[in-house]
């Protein structure tokens, strides 16, 4: 029996005759190599196409094999995504916590070295004697001066002087007494020019000493030290 395969939206055809009347026939390859009947002769034949069909499954076949190793391979990538990604989380938090970790032994290792400086120095001050009763005045002067300029009397001179006097007594300076000077301060030259003379005005300094073995004492250890 001759026969053609025809492409439809259904699916694949099969055109043919029937052998007894000649009447043209169409059925589904799906119903390739089953019985059948004409409706016009009422004839029994089998369906041709039977070859086509199990082409078409094993094409069909093949696609859904090649579709569910894409699917398999694609699930494969995606994990190893997520293997190498988790992967790379753990090595960063294992990075940023040696860093932390390395931080805190260089914080370490700063606060023993500042804490056996201030021993030291402390060490240094205790050994000295500071009474300037007892100095030798063939070693230079007992007291080391230093003096802070406070400037004009303002309404907040006593929050200023009590910082003043903190900061300075912290750094083991001894307050010793104040000073109030004259400062002349010029008349600039638009001044000058209207004839204004210069004008002088009170200013408060205040003196500081520390015993001379203290500060050498001091020098010496910080100078051993950044060596």
């Amino acid at each position: 029996m001759r026969y053609k395969i025809l492409k439809g939206i259904t699916g694949p055809k099969v055109r043919y005759n029937c052998v007894k009347c000649n009447t043209a026939l169409r059925s589904p390859l799906k119903d390739a190599g089953s019985s059948d009947t004409c409706p016009t002769c009422g004839d029994s034949f089998t369906v041709p196409g039977e070859s086509e069909l199990r082409d078409l499954i094993k094409e069909r076949e093949a696609i859904a094999l090649a579709k569910e190793q894409a699917k398999q391979q694609e699930l494969a990538r995606l994990e190893m995504k997520a293997k190498r990604a988790e992967a790379e989380k753990s090595q960063q938090q294992e990075a940023e916590l040696a860093a932390r970790i390395a931080k805190l032994e260089r914080d370490e290792m700063e606060q023993a070295a500042a804490d056996q400086l201030e021993l030291e120095l402390r060490e240094a001050i205790s050994s000295v004697t500071t009474s300037p009763d007892s100095h030798d005045w063939t070693t230079g002067a007992p007291w080391v001066y230093d003096c802070v300029e406070m400037g004009t009397v303002s309404e907040n001179w006593k929050a200023t002087l009590q910082q003043l006097l903190n900061s300075r007594a912290a750094k083991g300076w001894e307050y010793y007494r104040s000073e109030t000077l004259m400062r002349e301060v010029p008349a600039g030259c638009i001044g000058a020019l209207f004839g204004a003379s210069d004008t002088q005005v009170s200013v408060v300094v205040l003196v500081f000493r520390r015993p001379t073995s203290v500060v050498r004492a001091e020098q010496k250890v910080l100078s051993k030290t950044n060596r």
